[in-house]
């Protein structure tokens, strides 16, 4: 029997790279998505912290029966009190940015916030969190960080990944 696992997801693309990373350590496994085990709508994040939001998505996740995991990611800029953390992939819209809400919005509107600041002012982190919550209630929460510096590029590219793979 392979080992199931529900990642709190309808991205396909994420499910792929998840199972492609997962079966080198774990030969027969199944990623399952949202979709496939019948978990219909949006899971709201509404807690404070990436560890939360991870969490609360790998709880409705493991509501499936399986183990559940659940993901957040995003920049966090020392200057900016941590912003913008939790809200990286909806940062221009939370700013009232008028133009389209993408990760180049995300980008623009950052980049102004930091006009002010020097390049060695300008530090921060790529934070992911990816949480597992297992059928028997077991929770596990792991977070890395990513120190970035002040160069815009390093700004952009961290930026651009806010959409891609926990783990990729």
């Amino acid at each position: 029997n392979a080992m199931k696992i529900v990642l709190a997801s309808r991205n396909r693309k994420k499910i792929g790279e998840l199972k492609a990373l997962l079966s080198e350590y774990i030969p027969n496994i199944e990623i399952l998505s949202l979709d496939d085990v019948g978990i219909m709508g949006e899971i709201e994040e509404d807690g404070e912290t990436f560890e939360e939001h991870a969490l609360i998505k790998a709880r409705v996740a493991a509501t499936s029966g399986y183990v559940g995991v659940g993901d957040d990611s995003g920049l966090t800029v020392d200057v900016l009190g941590g912003a913008p953390g939790i809200y990286s992939a909806r940062y221009a819209a939370r700013c009232g940015y008028a133009g389209e809400h993408n990760d180049e919005a995300n980008n623009q509107v950052l980049l102004q916030q930091l006009e002010k600041y020097s390049d060695a002012e300008r530090t921060g982190a790529f934070v992911c969190t990816v949480a597992c919550v297992f059928p028997d209630g077991r929770e596990l929460t792991l977070c890395a960080a990513q120190p970035v510096t002040g160069r815009t590029h390093q700004l952009r590219v961290h930026f651009a990944h806010l959409g891609t793979p926990m783990l990729g």
